[in-house]
């Protein structure tokens, strides 16, 4: 990835950091991406972060989110295994976090952007470490420019 950067004389910068300790700036982003991670916060933090996002990206930045919706099989499997806090959160004993998005939530959330592309879909997934089965996931995903 960075030799295309390079060659591209673009400036890439990663940083490894829990997003609630980010320090957000106005108007300094041309692109922010975010997959799958978000729905780890709670509802009001991840809502804070959304609107940290858009804010900070300059006008005709891009933000890429992807997260997982009420419909996802982990919804329904934190119904059995942790605390429901309301109808989109969840928190289990150890203080981790789940926030779900109702349907067109995030597609609303960037009601004052444009929406290049946005869709709702349900994805398979073969199993991995965390969940060894087979399972599903119904996620909402975007593109929106400032």
């Amino acid at each position: 990835m960075a030799h295309i950067a390079k060659e591209n004389n673009l400036s890439i910068k990663a940083e490894l950091i829990d997003v609630r300790k980010f320090r957000f700036h106005p108007d300094t982003y041309e692109i922010i991406i975010t997959m799958n991670s978000l729905f780890f916060l709670n509802g009001d933090d991840f809502k804070t972060i959304v609107e940290n996002i858009k804010k900070s990206l300059k006008p005709g930045g891009i933000a890429i989110i992807s997260s997982f919706t009420i419909d996802d099989s982990l919804f329904k499997k934190l119904e059995n295994t942790a605390n429901k806090i309301d109808e989109q959160n969840f928190q289990d004993n150890t203080g981790n976090s789940w926030f779900f998005l109702k349907e067109e939530e995030l597609k609303n959330m960037f009601s004052d952007f444009e929406i290049l592309f946005y869709k709702e879909i349900i994805a398979q997934d073969s199993g991995h470490k965390e969940w060894p089965e087979p399972h599903t996931h119904s996620i909402a995903r975007i593109v929106a420019r400032k």
